[in-house]
Protein backbone atom coordinates (compact mmCIF):
# COMPACT_ATOMS: atom_id res chain seq x y z
CA UNK A 1 0.00 0.00 0.00
CA UNK A 2 1.10 2.87 -0.64
CA UNK A 3 1.01 4.84 2.55
CA UNK A 4 3.14 2.27 4.01
CA UNK A 5 6.17 3.97 2.19
CA UNK A 6 5.44 6.71 5.05
CA UNK A 7 5.77 9.24 2.41
CA UNK A 8 6.24 13.37 4.01
CA UNK A 9 2.77 15.42 3.49
CA UNK A 10 1.79 18.21 1.89
CA UNK A 11 3.52 21.55 2.48
CA UNK A 12 2.00 24.92 3.27
CA UNK A 13 3.54 27.93 1.79
CA UNK A 14 5.51 30.06 4.25
CA UNK A 15 3.15 32.34 5.70
CA UNK A 16 -0.19 31.19 4.34
CA UNK A 17 -2.68 33.62 5.78
CA UNK A 18 -6.46 32.80 6.06
CA UNK A 19 -9.66 35.16 6.67
CA UNK A 20 -11.78 32.86 8.75
CA UNK A 21 -13.04 29.02 7.69
CA UNK A 22 -16.57 29.74 7.01
CA UNK A 23 -17.02 27.76 3.30
CA UNK A 24 -18.91 30.10 0.70
CA UNK A 25 -18.55 30.41 -2.67
CA UNK A 26 -15.22 30.90 -4.21
CA UNK A 27 -15.54 34.87 -5.57
CA UNK A 28 -15.17 36.22 -8.66
CA UNK A 29 -11.24 37.29 -8.98
CA UNK A 30 -10.18 40.74 -9.14
CA UNK A 31 -7.83 41.96 -12.07
CA UNK A 32 -4.57 42.89 -10.42
CA UNK A 33 -3.78 46.47 -9.53
CA UNK A 34 -0.74 47.67 -10.38
CA UNK A 35 0.80 47.48 -6.70
CA UNK A 36 -0.52 44.46 -6.02
CA UNK A 37 2.37 41.71 -5.63
CA UNK A 38 1.43 38.64 -3.81
CA UNK A 39 3.02 39.97 -0.03
CA UNK A 40 0.31 42.99 -0.17
CA UNK A 41 -2.29 40.79 -1.10
CA UNK A 42 -1.28 38.16 1.23
CA UNK A 43 -0.93 41.17 3.83
CA UNK A 44 -4.48 41.76 2.98
CA UNK A 45 -6.13 38.31 3.05
CA UNK A 46 -4.69 38.31 6.34
CA UNK A 47 -6.07 41.40 7.85
CA UNK A 48 -9.31 39.80 6.70
CA UNK A 49 -10.16 42.89 4.11
CA UNK A 50 -13.21 42.13 2.49
CA UNK A 51 -11.88 41.51 -1.69
CA UNK A 52 -8.43 40.15 -0.64
CA UNK A 53 -9.35 36.61 -1.43
CA UNK A 54 -10.94 37.90 -4.87
CA UNK A 55 -7.50 39.84 -5.63
CA UNK A 56 -5.81 36.35 -4.34
CA UNK A 57 -7.47 34.77 -6.80
CA UNK A 58 -6.95 37.75 -9.58
CA UNK A 59 -3.38 37.31 -9.03
CA UNK A 60 -3.45 33.92 -9.07
CA UNK A 61 -5.71 34.17 -12.78
CA UNK A 62 -2.74 36.04 -13.94
CA UNK A 63 -0.07 33.74 -13.42
CA UNK A 64 1.97 34.22 -9.96
CA UNK A 65 2.75 31.01 -8.91
CA UNK A 66 2.70 31.99 -5.33
CA UNK A 67 -1.07 33.65 -5.57
CA UNK A 68 -1.56 30.16 -7.06
CA UNK A 69 0.14 27.59 -4.46
CA UNK A 70 -1.91 30.01 -1.79
CA UNK A 71 -4.86 29.71 -3.52
CA UNK A 72 -4.34 25.47 -3.76
CA UNK A 73 -3.77 25.67 0.03
CA UNK A 74 -7.08 27.03 0.71
CA UNK A 75 -8.88 25.04 -1.42
CA UNK A 76 -7.23 21.97 0.22
CA UNK A 77 -8.19 22.73 3.37
CA UNK A 78 -11.36 24.63 3.12
CA UNK A 79 -9.86 27.79 4.23
CA UNK A 80 -9.98 31.61 4.34
CA UNK A 81 -14.27 30.95 3.18
CA UNK A 82 -13.37 28.91 0.32
CA UNK A 83 -15.21 25.14 0.59
CA UNK A 84 -13.21 22.18 0.63
CA UNK A 85 -12.35 21.52 -2.63
CA UNK A 86 -9.23 18.88 -3.14
CA UNK A 87 -10.05 18.85 -7.14
CA UNK A 88 -9.77 22.61 -7.90
CA UNK A 89 -7.01 22.54 -5.12
CA UNK A 90 -4.79 19.96 -7.42
CA UNK A 91 -5.14 22.43 -10.65
CA UNK A 92 -4.30 25.54 -8.78
CA UNK A 93 -1.07 23.37 -7.53
CA UNK A 94 -0.06 22.06 -10.55
CA UNK A 95 -0.50 25.38 -12.02
CA UNK A 96 1.78 26.40 -9.58
CA UNK A 97 4.20 23.79 -10.06
CA UNK A 98 4.04 24.53 -13.90
CA UNK A 99 5.43 28.13 -13.02
CA UNK A 100 8.21 26.75 -11.15
CA UNK A 101 7.12 26.68 -7.34
CA UNK A 102 9.03 24.32 -5.85
CA UNK A 103 6.36 23.67 -3.04
CA UNK A 104 3.54 23.22 -5.33
CA UNK A 105 6.04 20.59 -7.40
CA UNK A 106 6.03 18.97 -3.76
CA UNK A 107 2.73 19.09 -3.29
CA UNK A 108 1.55 17.99 -7.19
CA UNK A 109 3.33 14.77 -6.28
CA UNK A 110 1.39 13.99 -3.08
CA UNK A 111 -1.70 14.42 -5.52
CA UNK A 112 -0.32 12.28 -8.12
CA UNK A 113 0.29 9.34 -5.72
CA UNK A 114 -2.48 9.25 -4.00
CA UNK A 115 -4.88 10.30 -6.55
CA UNK A 116 -6.39 12.57 -4.70
CA UNK A 117 -8.41 15.50 -7.17
CA UNK A 118 -7.96 13.47 -10.12
CA UNK A 119 -6.06 10.52 -11.21
CA UNK A 120 -3.13 8.19 -9.61
CA UNK A 121 0.25 8.42 -11.59
CA UNK A 122 3.16 7.48 -9.48
CA UNK A 123 5.36 7.99 -12.99
CA UNK A 124 4.66 11.29 -12.40
CA UNK A 125 4.63 11.83 -8.44
CA UNK A 126 8.21 10.60 -8.90
CA UNK A 127 8.80 12.83 -11.82
CA UNK A 128 7.67 15.58 -9.56
CA UNK A 129 9.30 15.27 -6.53
CA UNK A 130 12.71 14.78 -8.36
CA UNK A 131 11.85 18.53 -9.63
CA UNK A 132 11.06 19.38 -6.08
CA UNK A 133 14.49 17.53 -4.50
CA UNK A 134 16.13 19.11 -7.19
CA UNK A 135 15.28 22.34 -6.21
CA UNK A 136 16.10 21.96 -2.37
CA UNK A 137 13.12 20.65 -1.00
CA UNK A 138 14.19 18.00 1.93
CA UNK A 139 10.65 16.26 2.21
CA UNK A 140 10.93 15.65 -1.83
CA UNK A 141 14.38 14.39 -1.31
CA UNK A 142 13.53 11.85 1.39
CA UNK A 143 10.37 10.71 -0.66
CA UNK A 144 11.98 10.41 -3.70
CA UNK A 145 14.45 8.19 -1.89
CA UNK A 146 11.95 6.06 -0.79
CA UNK A 147 9.97 5.45 -3.99
CA UNK A 148 13.57 4.43 -5.29
CA UNK A 149 13.75 2.38 -2.12
CA UNK A 150 10.71 0.40 -3.16
CA UNK A 151 10.80 0.66 -6.85
CA UNK A 152 7.44 2.93 -6.82
CA UNK A 153 7.34 5.33 -10.48
CA UNK A 154 11.07 4.60 -10.77
CA UNK A 155 12.79 1.61 -11.33
CA UNK A 156 14.43 0.26 -7.45
CA UNK A 157 17.59 1.49 -7.19
CA UNK A 158 19.27 1.54 -4.12
CA UNK A 159 21.78 3.76 -5.20
CA UNK A 160 19.62 6.38 -5.81
CA UNK A 161 17.94 5.74 -2.71
CA UNK A 162 21.02 6.08 -0.91
CA UNK A 163 22.09 9.54 -2.43
CA UNK A 164 18.74 11.11 -1.97
CA UNK A 165 18.50 10.02 1.51
CA UNK A 166 22.17 11.30 1.75
CA UNK A 167 21.55 14.49 0.34
CA UNK A 168 18.65 15.36 2.68
CA UNK A 169 20.72 13.98 5.76
CA UNK A 170 22.94 16.43 4.86
CA UNK A 171 20.65 19.13 5.11
CA UNK A 172 20.10 17.91 8.60
CA UNK A 173 16.60 15.23 8.21
CA UNK A 174 17.25 12.74 10.88
CA UNK A 175 14.65 10.04 9.48
CA UNK A 176 16.98 10.73 6.02
CA UNK A 177 20.47 9.88 7.88
CA UNK A 178 18.20 6.47 9.86
CA UNK A 179 17.55 5.36 5.90
CA UNK A 180 20.83 6.08 4.80
CA UNK A 181 22.46 4.33 6.99
CA UNK A 182 19.48 1.29 5.88
CA UNK A 183 20.22 1.19 2.48
CA UNK A 184 24.43 1.37 3.27
CA UNK A 185 24.23 -1.72 4.61
CA UNK A 186 23.16 -2.78 1.04
CA UNK A 187 25.88 -1.12 -0.91
CA UNK A 188 29.59 -2.04 -1.59
CA UNK A 189 31.89 0.21 0.21
CA UNK A 190 33.28 1.57 -3.00
CA UNK A 191 29.55 2.74 -4.60
CA UNK A 192 28.97 4.56 -1.56
CA UNK A 193 32.11 6.06 -1.78
CA UNK A 194 31.16 7.63 -5.00
CA UNK A 195 27.68 8.32 -3.69
CA UNK A 196 28.88 10.25 -0.84
CA UNK A 197 31.47 12.24 -3.54
CA UNK A 198 28.17 13.16 -5.40
CA UNK A 199 25.34 14.07 -2.59
CA UNK A 200 28.00 16.39 -0.83
CA UNK A 201 28.37 18.50 -4.17
CA UNK A 202 24.63 18.64 -4.40
CA UNK A 203 23.51 22.04 -5.26
CA UNK A 204 20.26 23.39 -4.89
CA UNK A 205 18.45 24.21 -8.58
CA UNK A 206 21.30 22.07 -9.82
CA UNK A 207 20.02 19.18 -12.27
CA UNK A 208 22.02 16.17 -12.33
CA UNK A 209 23.88 14.45 -14.67
CA UNK A 210 21.56 16.77 -17.12
CA UNK A 211 22.44 19.00 -20.22
CA UNK A 212 20.20 20.97 -22.28
CA UNK A 213 20.58 18.82 -25.29
CA UNK A 214 19.49 15.49 -23.22
CA UNK A 215 16.00 17.01 -22.92
CA UNK A 216 13.33 16.81 -25.62
CA UNK A 217 10.17 19.30 -25.22
CA UNK A 218 7.78 19.06 -23.72
CA UNK A 219 10.08 17.56 -21.65
CA UNK A 220 12.09 19.59 -19.11
CA UNK A 221 14.64 17.01 -17.41
CA UNK A 222 16.14 14.25 -18.74
CA UNK A 223 13.76 12.11 -16.31
CA UNK A 224 10.65 13.92 -18.11
CA UNK A 225 12.53 12.79 -21.62
CA UNK A 226 12.97 9.12 -20.70
CA UNK A 227 9.57 8.74 -19.61
CA UNK A 228 8.17 10.35 -22.83
CA UNK A 229 10.37 8.13 -24.90
CA UNK A 230 9.42 4.75 -23.22
CA UNK A 231 5.69 6.31 -23.87
CA UNK A 232 6.44 6.81 -27.88
CA UNK A 233 7.90 3.31 -27.71
CA UNK A 234 11.78 4.34 -28.27
CA UNK A 235 13.05 4.01 -24.82
CA UNK A 236 13.39 0.71 -22.59
CA UNK A 237 14.79 1.60 -19.47
CA UNK A 238 15.37 3.21 -16.05
CA UNK A 239 13.47 6.70 -15.74
CA UNK A 240 16.23 7.43 -13.21
CA UNK A 241 17.43 11.08 -15.17
CA UNK A 242 20.81 9.59 -16.18
CA UNK A 243 21.66 10.43 -19.68
CA UNK A 244 22.81 6.57 -20.43
CA UNK A 245 23.94 5.17 -24.16
CA UNK A 246 20.70 3.76 -24.28
CA UNK A 247 18.84 6.81 -23.76
CA UNK A 248 20.87 9.00 -25.86
CA UNK A 249 20.52 6.29 -28.66
CA UNK A 250 16.79 6.73 -28.33
CA UNK A 251 16.41 10.08 -28.31
CA UNK A 252 19.06 10.30 -31.67
CA UNK A 253 16.07 7.85 -33.09
CA UNK A 254 13.23 10.12 -31.99
CA UNK A 255 14.42 13.24 -32.89
CA UNK A 256 15.61 11.35 -36.50
CA UNK A 257 12.23 10.16 -37.08
CA UNK A 258 11.00 13.46 -36.32
CA UNK A 259 12.85 15.46 -38.88
CA UNK A 260 14.10 17.47 -36.20
CA UNK A 261 18.14 17.88 -35.35
CA UNK A 262 20.15 17.81 -32.75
Amino acid sequence: MLEHLGLRPSLRPAGVAVAGKTAASAPAPVAPRPQDTYAAVSGALARGEANALARLTGLAEAGDAEAQLHLASLYETGEGGLPQDLGVARLWTERAARGGDRIAMHNLALFLMQGEGGGRDITQAALWFRRAAERGIVDSQYNLGLLYEAGRGVERNLSEAYRWFSIAANAGDTAAREKQLEVERLLKASERTALDKAAAGFQPGATSAEAPSDVIGPAVTVADTQALLARKGYYVGPIDGVPSPAFRSAAAAFLRDQGAQR
